[in-house]
């Protein structure tokens, strides 16, 4: 029994815990309070580097949300500005591209279509040289005189822009112009266009003068006043004159308007005329140097020139005077007032006053085209001519005596009584005797 005990005393007991440099550390020996110590030690290291690792890891995430948030509103900021700088390149080009145009009816100011300043150049002509050997060429090719000229080009920019202005303005009353319409409403129209191209500017730029538009045998500088009531006709020929000027320097122009096609002929002559003069005017040609040329393609025939009777006012005493030129003008020139309404046009292209009101209406309810010419006369007759007048004429001659009057007068009053009385002159003969006692 003792030997039993002996070796179990004597018998080693195995290490439970582990030798650190010859020290021995039993794990039954150790304390559990320690260790439970020790275990909450590491697992508040580890909570507390989690929450740590957390935090890294949230404070990254949210830097680089700024980031591409600050990255984003710089590219946005980056394109809008990009956006606004090609804009305004493309507005810059539309500047350059986009020059202001001629709108119609023409309103917008010469000079806002050349803002440069650098308006067309009109026909150039050379100077032509003379029959008596001077010549104005040198001025053309002397390098001293073309300097010369330029220093000049301010002047020459005045003239080009009022040109450049009376030309649209021209242009643009040829659209427009045609028969039916009033004198005063052609000048209105013309000038209100003119005064736009130009910009008028009181005494810089403006209109030269009142716009002058003649008829017919009327040759020039006629200008309706307010309340004139004259109205351009199919058969009317009808010249336009008006200027513009800029800093007072100013361009004239004048241009001959007809509906009619047997004008023609006429509108050419006067055209190559009118250019021939120009190509002939220099600085140092004479008059007739310049108008000989002119007369030589000037070509006045009968069949160009046409009559007028006098004005009609609408007086009484002088409707059959009018009614006989009228008809002289018919035998004259048969070809052109071969048809009824070319008659009653010339008629009514001479009436004025309550004369012309009357045709006005009559023509207004009757188309000009559909009356027939003795209709016509037969109604004007009505109106303006006397109703009895070989009544009226027999009662004068019967009652005619000379007494203080002349000889020549009181003959005139005889001659013209017994034709607007009818009477042959077998009843002259017998009552000339004593109506002259």
């Amino acid at each position: 029994m003792a030997d039993v005990v002996a070796e179990q005393i004597l018998e080693p007991k195995p290490l439970q815990g582990r030798e650190l440099n010859g020290e021995a550390g039993d794990g039954d020996e150790a304390d559990p309070v320690d260790e439970t110590a020790k275990k909450k030690k590491k697992k508040k290291k580890k909570n507390k580097t989690a929450s740590v690792a957390v935090e890294n890891v949230e404070v990254a995430e949210v830097t680089k949300q700024l980031e591409n948030q600050a990255i984003e509103e710089k590219e946005e900021e980056d394109g809008d500005d990009g956006e606004n700088s090609a804009g305004k390149k493309k507005r810059k080009k539309k500047k350059k591209k986009g020059s202001k145009t001629q709108t119609d009816p023409p309103s917008v100011p010469i000079c806002e279509l050349y803002p440069g300043g650098s308006f067309p150049i009109g026909q150039e002509c050379e100077y032509p040289p003379s029959q008596d050997g001077r010549s104005a060429a040198w001025r053309m090719t002397s390098d001293e005189k073309r300097v010369m000229d330029k220093a000049n080009e301010e002047m020459w920019n005045d003239f080009r822009q009022a040109a450049e202005a009376h030309r649209q303005v021209r242009k643009h009353v040829r659209s427009f112009l045609k028969p039916g319409m009033t004198m005063i409403e052609i000048c209105e129209r013309l000038e209100d266009c003119s005064r736009k191209l130009i910009k008028e500017n009181g005494l810089n730029a403006g209109l030269a003068f009142p716009t002058g538009c003649s008829l017919n045998h009327c040759a020039a500088h006629y200008t309706p006043n307010a309340g004139d009531a004259t109205v351009l006709q199919y058969d009317d020929v009808c010249k336009i004159d008006f200027g513009t000027h800029i800093n007072g320097r100013i361009i004239d122009c004048a241009f001959t308007v007809t509906f009619n096609p047997k004008y023609d002929k006429l509108l050419e002559a006067v055209k190559d005329a009118t250019n021939t003069g120009i190509k002939n005017a220099g600085s140092s040609s004479s008059a007739s140097a310049a108008g000989s040329p002119h007369q030589a393609t000037t070509l006045w025939t009968q069949e160009n020139f046409r009559l007028q009777p006098e004005p009609f006012q609408g007086n009484v005493n002088a409707c059959g005077g009018f009614l006989l030129q009228c008809q002289l003008i018919f035998q004259q020139a048969p070809r052109y007032y071969h048809a009824d309404h070319c008659k009653i046009t010339l008629i009514v292209n001479s009436l004025r006053g309550k004369a012309l009101q009357w045709a006005q209406a009559y023509l207004s309810a009757n188309p000009i085209i559909q009356v027939p010419f003795e209709r016509f006369i037969r109604e004007f007759r009505l109106v303006f001519d006397q109703p009895r007048k070989a009544e009226e004429a027999t009662r004068r001659l019967l009652g005619l005596r000379q007494r203080s009057r002349s000889v020549s007068e009181h003959l005139i009053d005889f001659r013209i009584l017994p034709v607007e009385a009818g009477w042959p002159d077998v009843a002259l003969k017998g009552f000339f005797i004593p109506v002259a006692k």
